[in-house]
């Protein structure tokens, strides 16, 4: 009889999420294959902020200690209207002990992922996609490079296109809300506050919040 921890699991995507879920299965003793259609993480910075549950889910792995370490600490915020400050929250003074805004380029996040998953034996496999797959008492994957593995699990991480999701015929329910907006990571010459600070800046008709990267850059 095969108990369900020694179910072997495919996952589909190698986002934050696909390999977060491939670490906490491969610690726990699963057989896992990961694979996505990258050559390698995004070299755009995409998602910066790390929040403070993800880090307590990420700390028994040894991820977090590492995010922490390669990550910038933001640990004040501003609120002003065009150059009048409206208010100012001490971070600080949050009951955890992330109390912080943890800010890191997804890039470097998955960099790091990666990273601890081939400590626990797994090769992120990329340039491959999963393509299709048929379910019966196992479910054998579509590849690709056109192979077949057969798995006892599939969880689709491969985001907002999900073919695991389409091919479940499950919805991705949500709204849009269209609105012109410009977004860039910036170095900066001159700056008025530290750089462990975001500033919210209200303006006549828009908000520019800025959130610092590091010393002297931010987005």
């Amino acid at each position: 009889m095969t108990v369900f921890w020694q179910k072997s699991v495919f996952v589909a995507g190698a986002g934050p999420v696909g390999l977060t879920a491939a670490i906490e299965l491969a610690r726990r003793g699963f057989p896992v294959r990961i694979v996505d259609p990258d050559a390698g993480p995004s070299p755009q910075s995409r998602a910066l902020l790390i929040n403070q549950r993800t880090l307590d889910l990420l700390q028994p792995s040894g991820v977090s200690d590492a995010i922490l370490a390669a990550a910038h600490r933001v640990r004040h915020v501003v609120i002003r209207k065009h150059d009048r400050v409206l208010a100012r929250i001490d971070l600080s003074l949050i009951p955890h002990r992330f109390n912080f805004l943890t800010v890191l380029a997804q890039s470097q996040t998955e960099a790091i992922l990666a990273k601890h998953l081939g400590e626990h034996g797994v090769k992120l496999e990329r340039n491959l996609s999963v393509t299709g797959f048929a379910a019966g008492r196992t479910i054998d994957v579509a590849l690709s490079n056109g192979t077949k593995p057969t798995t006892d699990i599939l969880l689709g991480a491969d985001g907002g296109h999900s073919t695991v999701r389409k091919a479940l015929g499950l919805g991705f329910d949500g709204e849009t809300q269209e609105e012109p907006f410009g977004l860039a990571d910036v170095a900066l010459q001159s700056w008025p506050f530290p750089f462990d600070t975001a500033v919210l800046t209200i303006m006549d008709s828009h908000l520019a919040p800025f959130i610092p990267m590091g010393e002297g850059i931010g987005r």
